[in-house]
Order: C-alpha cells, then structure tokens, then sequence
C-alpha cells in the first residue's frame, strides 16, 4: 500500500470532523476502485430528523402526568415505530384472583371498534405470554404449531404477532402489536 495523498477530504457528521485520507494507486498498476463513500445527504439528512422527532417524542411522553395519555401516546408510537397495523395493550392487577379485572387500550381503531378488537385478538397468544413471562414473535401465527390450531388464530387468519410481556414475576399484562 502506498502513503496517503496529500489530496485529503473530510466527512462531517453532527459537528465531528473525520478525515479520511485517499490513498494513490501503486506505480504501474491500475487503480483500484475505491469504495464508494458516498452518503446521499437527502437521506441522511431525513434519518437525522426522524431521530431528532423520535428524541423529542419521548420526551413529550416522559413530560406526560396523566397514566391514560402517557400509555396511550406510547403505545402509538409503538404501533407507528414498528409499521404494524393496530395495538392493543392489556394490563391486569396481579393481586385480583378475577382475570375479568383489566384495563385494556388499542391503537389503529375507533372508541366504538374497540370491544371487536378485544375479541378478535387471541387470547390464546396473549394468555401464553401473560402465563409465561416468554415473548412471542411469529411471522405467522397461522403456521406456528404453537398457535395453528387455537380457534381465535384460524377465525381471524392471524399472521405476524409480536406481544411482549410488560413486567414480571408475574407480568403485569402484554403488549400486542
């Protein structure tokens, strides 16, 4: 290899300066091609702004005082973050014996869509995973042999489930998008 050039450019980078140097091709062969550094700043530029709105969305949230508009404001940005359809939140009392005692909240639906959402997610995957403290993550809940043959998977064709537990010993609910 040979010294780097005197021919030198930088990249800058949220007010970091990196130089990197560009390196001369050796005597008498042809220049390798160089990889190429080229970062289109149009999309860099919008990567940085849907952090930047990430960052300030979270703050609003930890600016929240009302519980209902805290968990509400979260699990849309959840559903949105995630590309998925809709959400749906559950959360129980572990010290109430009656699993009819919850407090639910769904994202991606109206108020009056809000009882069919509650029926037509599986409470076979969200039981498991209340049960078990264990995340589930399926492509498809219709071919996992975990959940293929539960009636509410093959009523309601599910395919992609993500439901993660929400604390633990026992969990305190899940959250399923």
């Amino acid at each position: 290899m040979s010294a780097a050039s005197p021919d030198q450019y930088t990249i800058e980078r949220t007010g970091e300066q990196t130089i990197i140097p560009h390196l001369a091709a050796p005597q008498g062969r042809m220049a390798e091609e160089q990889p190429s550094l080229d970062i289109d700043p149009h999309l860099e530029l919008e990567q940085l702004r849907r952090e930047r709105d990430l960052y300030q969305r979270l703050l609003d949230l930890g600016a929240l005082t009302e519980i209902k508009t805290f968990l509400g404001d979260a699990l849309a940005l959840v559903v949105e973050l995630t590309g998925a359809q809709n959400g749906y939140l559950e959360l129980r009392d572990p010290r109430d014996a009656d699993e009819t005692a919850l407090w639910y909240l769904s994202h991606g639906f109206s108020a009056s869509e809000t009882e069919d959402v509650r029926s037509r997610i599986s409470r076979g995957i969200l039981a498991e995973v209340i049960a078990t403290g264990q995340t589930v993550d399926t492509a498809s809940a219709l071919l996992d042999p975990r959940f293929s043959m539960r009636s509410s998977v093959r009523a309601m064709k599910i395919e992609a489930v993500l439901c993660i537990p929400i604390g633990q010993d026992p969990p305190l609910g899940a959250l399923y998008l």
